[in-house]
């Protein structure tokens, strides 16, 4: 009995009601999947996946090494990103109230400048074309740590609440960790391999600018979750309603 025989038994024994409400739930089910978040990252892996592997198929090394270039490092979209949302995005965002529109905007200029600062640091200094893959990676992992350290200390700073930088972190931290685990993959894999170390580091940039991208769409959902422990609090002479 194939597959096709046991759902003619099935329906011959459930009744006709039953069969559509549980064709309707499943329905159901699958369209919220497909628009879903998580279908959508499925999805963006399996082609990134499928695009490295048909980009270094039956490649010689020396050709593979040199579809990376120092120019596409120091040029990589991260950077225009970055200075886009700064200077044009950032700016505009709206929330709720004027306190979680301003104190939000401030959170997301130190989490992108920092980033910014510290990336462009590292890639400037051109060190890690000459590092080990084991030292590439620690150094990696140890710019992760410290842009968290430089931006969550600049939050305080300036004031940003400590519960929203709590928050915030929580939401983030299994995108942080994935992030770390990609790092250690791209550092130990020898599909990365390439002079001077430069497809590891073009691809630890497309994982940051995943991570960017990833902020951002959390802000909202954040602010929206944060009931009475703003209320009374000012920033820059504006005050959050006390519920």
């Amino acid at each position: 009995m194939d597959f096709i025989d046991i759902v003619n038994s099935i329906k011959g024994i459930v009744p006709t009601w039953v069969w559509l409400v549980i064709s309707s739930l499943l329905a159901g089910v699958l369209t919220a999947f497909f628009r879903s978040d998580m279908f959508k990252d499925f999805i963006t892996a399996i082609l990134d996946v499928y695009y490295k592997v048909r980009r270094t198929k039956n490649v010689p090394k020396k050709v593979k090494n040199e579809l990376v270039t120092s120019s596409d490092i120091n040029n990589h979209d991260l950077f225009n990103y970055i200075d886009f949302w700064l200077y044009n995005q950032i700016p505009s965002i709206t929330l709720k109230t004027k306190y979680r529109t301003l104190v939000f905007r401030k959170y997301l200029h130190f989490y992108f400048k920092a980033y910014k600062d510290t990336i462009q640091e590292f890639i400037s200094g051109e060190e890690y074309k000459n590092m080990s893959s084991k030292y590439l990676k620690k150094k990696l992992l140890n710019l992760i740590t410290s842009t968290t350290i430089k931006m969550e200390a600049q939050m305080r700073e300036h004031d940003i609440p400590e519960v929203i930088i709590i928050k915030m972190k929580n939401v983030l931290n299994n995108r942080l960790n994935l992030t770390r685990d990609l790092i250690e993959q791209i550092s130990d894999s020898t599909f990365y391999d390439s002079q001077n170390n430069l497809l590891k580091i073009y691809s630890f940039l497309n994982i940051i600018h995943s991570i960017l991208d990833n902020t951002i769409s959390n802000i909202e959902p954040v602010c929206n979750n944060i009931n009475g422990e703003l209320g009374g609090l000012s920033i820059d002479g504006i005050t959050e309603p006390i519920p």
